[in-house]
């Protein structure tokens, strides 16, 4: 057998030169990781919502560990969130929440107008829709922060879901979570689940010390897959997306999100919350790695505001701004050094009308004065200055630096408040639910039964006309949850024998609210198993 030739060389210097580059390219991570988690553990007072007590990490990770170290940490307060709402074509449809002009469309991970734009038309009849989210709980009082179209109705009118499911890690739920309150301009809600103050708490971060290239991890439920962990980097910091919510501010990252993790964490290295994922960019409807979350500078805020006011509320400047970008010759009639900067096109009140009676005015600014500067922050376009304005609270005065013809002043702001979008708009608020809201509605079975006939009998392949038949469950009702269907026969309640429908009646009659129902099915024609399937479903009785 020949033997493979071998080739004496000589050693050269470059495998010592990639271990030394290798070498030095390790050790420049590590201490990039040990800088970044000092600066993210650093956070401001008063970042973190009162109260919270939050998982314990340590930071002091590499990166090789530092996913599966993250993702420990957060999960257990991170929740799976399922809704149901009744869908009333009679109520107008709510639209679809974007409508970009580019033909990519824009996904908030759910589009209720599915069936209607590929002609099937609307459903006559009130119809249930199931809705499915996440959150994070950030009190161990049970508070959890969410996207308000997790919460909200599909369709038919503001307002909230009708039924709010919360799932733990641990597999325990919470039916019937209550909505604190929401702010739909930046589609953040508030809910609550009966808590002893034993529940895993998410710590929050400041988005404000994020940086484009940090690594960050989504979590969440994406169709449903619970607690599935992505990891991507921030893409951009501070990104409008036109025909989304009023206050464009988002953090774009990478890290593939999809359906149904609306309203769950993006997590830095550090194991502290910087976003809450809420919508994506994607021809399909699918991750194409450009999604978008709610920074917690802004989440935080309005978390606040709900917990401690029951409402939010946002400084009002008084002016109409330039939304033409500012280009170089602008920029040099206007007398500025650089094409940056938001002009003022018009001075208005609290009403939007032209007045000399609102903030700015009052404060000295003039119509074609162009905001440089806010409180030592630069503002460069129309997002960074609605970005302060509407994270300021009302009745604070501002520093304002203007550059008017070519001079360089300064104004002092006392901020409105903002009213201009926020009564169309109708935000939710503790005062709200108490006082205007009605009491939801006392679920009811929600069943129409009728007796086996013979001729249903042969039908539907039943053996006798024992039962009693489901001629229709109501959508939303205790049957309809429990997974009730027509032409279904029930043939046992709490082991006894239904006969018919007068018997079945009366038994239900006679028991007590809160009495547990189950009910022994046959399904006929059932896919699974053979022509009749047995099946049991249970409720409590209203």
């Amino acid at each position: 057998m020949d033997s493979m030739p071998v080739v004496e060389q000589k050693p050269s210097g470059r495998p010592l030169i990639f271990l030394l580059l290798l070498s030095v390219l390790v050790l420049g991570i590590g201490i990039g990781t040990v800088i970044s988690t000092k600066v993210g553990a650093d956070k401001k007072a008063g970042l973190q919502p009162s109260n919270g007590q939050p998982i314990s990490f340590s930071g002091s990770t590499t990166p090789l560990q530092g996913f599966s170290e993250v993702a420990k940490a957060v999960e257990p307060s991170v929740v799976n969130i399922s809704t149901q709402a009744l869908l009333n074509p009679s109520a107008g449809k709510r639209g679809r929440r974007g409508s970009p002009s580019d033909p990519h469309e824009l996904w908030p991970f759910g589009d209720p107008d599915f069936l209607e734009r590929f002609g099937f038309g609307a459903p006559a009849h009130p119809q249930k829709v199931t809705s499915l989210g996440s959150g994070i709980i950030v009190e161990s009082q049970g508070y959890i922060i969410t996207n308000y179209h997790v919460v909200s109705q599909e369709r038919g009118g503001k307002g909230v879901a009708g039924k709010i499911t919360v799932h733990m890690t641990d597999g325990s739920q919470y039916q019937n979570a209550k909505v604190i309150g929401y702010d739909e301009p930046s589609d953040i809600a508030v809910i609550k689940i009966p808590s002893k103050g034993t529940l895993p708490v998410a710590k929050v971060g400041d988005s404000m010390k994020a940086r484009v290239g940090d690594w960050v991890l989504a979590i969440g439920s994406p169709f449903g897959f619970d607690q599935t962990v992505t990891a991507g980097i921030i893409s951009a910091m501070g990104r409008s997306v036109p025909g989304q919510q009023l206050y464009n501010n988002y953090i774009q990252t990478d890290a593939a999100i999809n359906r149904g993790n609306s309203g769950g964490p993006l997590v830095n290295m550090a194991g502290e919350v910087i976003g809450i994922n809420t919508f994506i960019n994607s021809p399909s409807g699918g991750s194409v790695g450009v999604g978008f979350a709610v920074p917690s500078a802004i989440f935080l805020n309005v978390y606040n505001q709900i917990i401690q006011r029951g409402r939010v509320s946002r400084g009002f400047m008084g002016v109409q701004m330039a939304q033409a970008p500012m280009t170089p010759v602008i920029a040099r009639y206007f007398g500025l050094k650089e094409s940056k900067g938001v002009l003022i096109t018009e001075l208005i009140d609290s009403k939007g009308e032209p007045s000399m009676d609102g903030s700015a005015a009052k404060g000295g600014l003039r119509a074609d004065d162009v905001i440089v500067e806010i409180d030592g922050r630069k503002i460069e376009e129309t997002k960074d200055l609605s970005a302060i304005v509407a994270s300021t609270a009302p009745g604070k005065t501002l520093r304002v630096k203007a550059i008017r013809k070519g001079q360089e002043k300064t104004f002092n702001v006392t901020l409105d408040e903002r009213k201009l979008d926020e009564a169309p708009r109708g935000a939710i608020t503790l005062d709200d639910e108490k006082e205007e809201m009605p009491p939801p509605e006392r679920q009811e079975i929600g069943l129409e039964i009728n007796n086996v006939a013979p001729r249903a009998m042969r039908e539907l392949g039943l053996k006798s006309t024992e039962g009693v038949l489901i001629d229709k469950v109501k959508p939303g009702s205790l049957a309809d949850d429990a997974g009730l269907r027509e032409n279904d026969v029930i043939v046992e309640m709490n082991g006894k024998k239904v006969e018919d429908t007068a018997q079945f009646s009366a038994v239900i009659k006679r028991m007590r609210s809160g009495e547990d129902i189950v009910l022994k099915v046959l399904r006929p024609n059932d896919p699974v198993k053979d022509r009749v399937g047995k099946y049991y479903f249970g409720f409590s009785k209203p």
